[in-house]
């Protein structure tokens, strides 16, 4: 069975070495026992090109953030405008996908309103077989975790409605109840 990571032809340039353009895609022999997972996120310039493969597809729907949340925002406009057009998209291309997944019930309930026939939830992995081993020392965890600084790691764009005020706020309330140290580790782009 192979797979393939794929960008659009106008990020070739900047992928890595084993990326495969859409344009490659679509000259390449495909059955229809192969698949399309195609991982969403925000507006698709080639989703159309994808959808034309012969191939079973399946959505995975990570979230677009309704545009309403960037007007007002001075410079960030556009991108109000840009996330309505995803949301649009999802809507109009809907019907095209055999199936269509959500990383949380809420994203789910997305798929379902933008048109998608049984969407379903599939969270994103989470192996807790660490704390169910038998061999797990509990008191050497606890010991360990007690003694280590605490790290907070928030990822998602820096944009008002992600709220990073409220992530300063609850690790100010951290520090003030809990007297210990931590950090925050923000990571993401506009």
């Amino acid at each position: 069975m192979a797979s393939y990571v794929a960008c659009s032809d106008s990020n070739i340039a900047i992928s890595d070495y084993a990326t495969l353009s859409v344009s490659m895609l679509k000259r390449m022999a495909w059955s229809d026992t192969d698949l399309l997972l195609l991982h969403y996120s925000f507006f698709n310039e080639d989703l159309e090109a994808l959808l034309d493969l012969p191939v079973r597809k399946i959505l995975i729907y990570h979230n677009v953030t309704p545009g309403h949340f960037f007007r007002g925002q001075g410079s960030m406009s556009w991108l109000g405008d840009m996330c309505d057009h995803s949301r649009a998209q999802m809507r109009r291309f809907a019907g095209a996908f055999e199936k269509g997944v959500g990383d949380s019930d809420f994203n789910t309930a997305e798929l379902r309103e933008f048109g998608f026939r049984d969407p379903v939830t599939i969270p994103v992995f989470f192996n807790d077989a660490f704390f169910s081993s038998r061999e797990l020392d509990n008191q050497l965890y606890f010991d360990i975790k007690a003694a280590s600084e605490v790290n907070i790691v928030f990822v998602g764009r820096f944009v008002p409605n992600k709220r990073h005020d409220l992530l300063i706020d609850t690790l100010a309330a951290y520090k003030r109840l809990f007297g210990r140290s931590a950090s925050l580790h923000l990571g993401g782009k506009i």
